[in-house]
């Protein structure tokens, strides 16, 4: 645990409900063993478009706007993006993991070029050292020609000069003290997308005076309260902030959900469904949504039915 996102870590209580706590509580790292074969599976899926639903031959580089106009439409072409958010137990950049994990990681997300790969780290300080010890690793080991080009591969990406297109790179951002801290790291690692995942969120973040010292430009955030057991209370005026402020930059905003305790501070402006029950918790009014996770987007205030994709993934 690194930061006040990690006070409730679900990847601490699952280990404890199926292995009794024996990885977490000795410090170990577990390997899932059918991410790869899954990964390199759905990599040879034929791609379809969400608003024709038909099949097709193309790559990654193309692109349908879902416009009557698109070839998607004129040509009977269609396609959609297929989607792995990578290791939601874990974090691809922790220095305990065993190198050798993290380079057949790599190598899988390499092979799978039609595939659009969300990886999220709470260590993104860590992407330089970690991916020269991958390549170091690869290079100890007997010389193949996919192993030369897996070399290539990172040391296209490490240095910027081949950056894959197919990749999304987020860090975590549960509070101001981590906005301040990880989005500067995050920026250093070559992407063809970066953004911030905003969960769970526990405290108004505010990225304008962030945003003025980026050099390079955030294209995603993606915002949600906590949830599960001793969730700690998420206002959902923060949620509504970074909303706001993701409009006016211009920044794909996706709220996911409001977590298990949104503390609503309502208004005639701002009401909430009449179907939600609010009642008062701990001294302050609580929402009681039929999803526990507040993941329902048809309970929420209307102003906060947003859930946008970066343009191009």
């Amino acid at each position: 645990k690194i930061s006040a996102g990690c006070a409730n870590c679900y990847a601490e209580a699952r280990d404890k409900r199926f292995t009794g706590g024996i990885y977490w509580r000795l410090g170990r790292r577990r390997k899932s063993k059918s991410a790869v074969k899954a990964a390199l599976a759905l990599n040879r899926k034929p791609w379809i478009c969400d608003v024709c639903s038909g099949d097709s031959d193309l790559h990654y580089d193309h692109s349908c706007t879902g416009k009557p106009e698109d070839a998607c439409h004129t040509a009977n072409v269609s396609w959609h993006r297929r989607r792995i958010f990578s290791l939601s137990l874990g974090d691809w950049l922790d220095d305990e993991v065993p190198i050798a994990w993290l380079t057949e990681m790599l190598d899988t997300i390499r092979q799978c070029d039609q595939v659009t790969w969300i990886l999220c780290t709470k260590r993104p300080e860590n992407f330089k050292e970690r991916i020269a010890r991958a390549i170091n690793h690869v290079t100890t080991t007997p010389c193949t020609g996919e192993a030369f080009k897996h070399i290539q591969w990172m040391q296209g990406w490490v240095s910027g000069n081949r950056i894959p297109q197919n990749i999304t790179v987020l860090t975590s951002v549960e509070n101001q003290a981590m906005a301040d801290a990880r989005i500067p790291e995050l920026l250093k690692i070559p992407a063809a997308c970066r953004g911030l995942s905003l969960e769970p969120l526990l405290g108004l973040v505010d990225l304008n005076h962030v945003r003025r010292d980026l050099t390079a430009p955030l294209s995603w955030y993606i915002i949600g309260g906590e949830s599960g057991p001793n969730s700690r209370p998420c206002n959902v005026d923060w949620i509504r902030s970074l909303v706001e402020q993701g409009k006016a930059a211009g920044v794909a905003t996706f709220v996911k959900q409001l977590g298990a305790y949104p503390v609503i501070e309502f208004n005639d402006k701002n009401p909430l469904p009449t179907a939600v029950i609010v009642k008062e918790y701990a001294g302050k009014l609580t929402a009681y949504f039929s999803d526990k996770k507040g993941g329902n987007p048809a309970e929420w205030p209307a102003d906060l039915r947003v859930q946008e994709w970066p343009k191009g993934f």
